[in-house]
């Protein structure tokens, strides 16, 4: 890719790349993503993300074959 580029995501598909993340790094069983907001200050945009630790998530790590 060359030049400037643009990805835009819609909110399922943030939430599905931060629960792939979360999994991937989290070295425990991650919280499951529930929601992701966008917020901008005029100067810089970011994610709000909202977690729930609390939630029966199987670790997607266990192969259960």
């Amino acid at each position: 890719m060359r030049g400037s580029n643009e990805l835009i995501l819609n909110e399922a598909t943030m939430i599905e790349a931060v629960q792939f993340w979360l999994d991937f790094k989290m070295v425990r069983q991650a919280p499951k993503v529930t929601g992701v907001n966008t917020n901008s200050d005029g100067y810089s945009k970011t994610f709000e993300v909202k977690l729930d630790a609390d939630a029966d998530r199987t670790d997607p790590r266990q192969n259960t074959a």
